[in-house]
């Protein structure tokens, strides 16, 4: 879980870092790898989506949804963490302390 949480933030501290970043949704991202990491350890395992479609009341930031549920729906869960950048710095600490 630690490691989740100091990717979380590397992930956050890189995005806004770039000067491109939009404060209210850019961190989605993020987010949904922490709650991705979370939600695996769960029992059963569960998965964040965000944006999800309206339902009366807005549309919510993020949700949790059953693997399964996307199995029949053609789409297969994927455990792919290769990062928008490529290659990523082996800790957390060398890049927060720039």
């Amino acid at each position: 879980m630690h490691e989740s949480v100091e990717r979380y933030i590397r992930d956050l501290w890189e995005d806004y870092a770039s000067g491109e970043a939009v404060p209210e949704t850019s961190g989605y991202g993020a987010l949904q790898n922490l709650l991705n990491d979370v939600g695996s350890e769960l029992a059963p395992s569960v998965k964040a989506i965000d944006n999800i479609r309206n339902r009366g009341a807005g549309i919510p930031d993020a949700a949790f949804s059953r693997p399964t549920n996307c199995a029949g729906a053609g789409i297969q869960p994927t455990s792919s963490r290769a990062g928008r950048w490529g290659s990523r710095p082996s800790s957390p600490r060398a890049v927060l302390s720039r």
